[in-house]
């Protein structure tokens, strides 16, 4: 197995974690530097779908061969 397909698979996998539950993926990166924060902001939330989705497709692009 090449590294850019390991590299496609691993960044696919992060790219469902993280658009899929950015309200963990705020728990474990941000929710330590606020005492009063109940939970992530809308905009916090969009963004990091938005870049779960383009992890997902770099990650496809690699395991495609389009990207090396």
């Amino acid at each position: 197995m090449s590294q850019s397909t390991v590299a496609g698979i691993l960044l696919i996998l992060f790219g469902i974690i993280t658009g899929g539950n950015p309200r963990k993926i705020w728990y474990i990166a941000e929710k330590w530097k606020s005492k009063e924060a109940n939970g992530p902001s809308a905009m916090f939330a969009l963004i990091t779908r938005i870049l779960g989705g383009v992890f997902i497709i770099v990650g496809a692009l690699l395991l495609l061969g389009i990207v090396e």
